[in-house]
């Protein structure tokens, strides 16, 4: 336990992304030592001890983490967590609005959609990655909606969309593969390989030939698209795909060449 406590000191800083980060690595941490001591902790009783510490991160340093959650013993349900999606403090919302993506409790849709308008980009974003983990058709029209959101939220949100699996979502997560943000056209490629609709088929053709050679470490919006055209299974993309063996990216390549092989297979079967 000791190695996280450095997680801690770090909840001192102004910046509102290291925080987020930090607290959401301690708080998948929590959890997987919770299951493992056998410590029966709820997720409201860790969340508030997170909170807690987001508040006061010099009062928690000298006590043992999963010893401290147990001060917190008292809290039930999902109640408590409501009041915490309205604090001043932007990470306490967007933690809250991430720990509700693990709840399998109806009430967490509806806080949850309330929390995609209106409030910080950081808040939006969390708050529709925990709509896609929830699974509930009630958050297809408003994510689509949330689709002329910032670049930064849009990315989030087609992601969402792709966990939702609702083909309302395949057209306008088509309309986003053009979008001018590379990290957004990468999660409508990946979103709409998880559909496995047949109207993205050209679409994603086209997308091979993205001129972006990475939006994350290691990712790029041509090997996205290779892969989700793997997932639709039309032998349409195998000439395409063939081309992109040239691609300068050898994960491209990589990619490309994966898809071919497993396209030939489903057609000779």
């Amino acid at each position: 336990m000791k190695e996280y406590k450095h997680f801690l000191k770090h909840l001192q800083s102004s910046d509102e992304l290291s925080r987020y980060a930090d607290i959401t690595i301690l708080y998948g941490f929590i959890r997987v030592e919770n299951a493992r001591q056998k410590r029966n902790y709820s997720i409201a009783q860790i969340l508030n001890y997170l909170i807690a510490c987001l508040k006061n991160p010099k009062k928690w340093l000298d006590i043992d983490i999963l010893d401290a959650i147990g001060q917190f013993s008292h809290i039930t349900g999902i109640e408590p967590l409501i009041s915490w999606l309205k604090d001043e403090d932007v990470v306490v919302q967007a933690l809250t609005a991430h720990v509700l993506g693990d709840l399998a409790n109806p009430r967490a849709v509806e806080l949850l959609l309330d929390c995609i308008v209106g409030k910080s980009e950081l808040v939006r974003g969390r708050a529709a990655s925990s709509l896609g983990q929830l699974g509930d058709a009630r958050a297809v029209g408003p994510l689509i909606e949330c689709l002329k959101d910032n670049s930064k939220v849009r990315g989030s949100v087609a992601s969402a969309l792709g966990q939702l699996g609702d083909a309302r979502a395949v057209d306008p997560l088509i309309e986003c593969l053009k979008d001018p943000d590379a990290h957004v056209r990468w999660s409508a490629a990946s979103a709409l390989g998880q559909l496995g609709d047949a109207r993205a088929v050209d679409p994603l053709i086209e997308c091979l030939k993205d001129p972006d050679a990475h939006v994350r470490a290691r990712a790029h919006v041509r090997g996205r698209a290779a892969l989700a055209l793997g997932q639709l299974g039309d032998a349409r993309a195998v000439d395409p795909l063939i081309e992109c063996l040239k691609d300068n990216s050898k994960m491209v390549q990589k990619a490309a060449k994966k898809t071919i092989i497993l396209l030939k297979q489903e057609n000779l079967n």
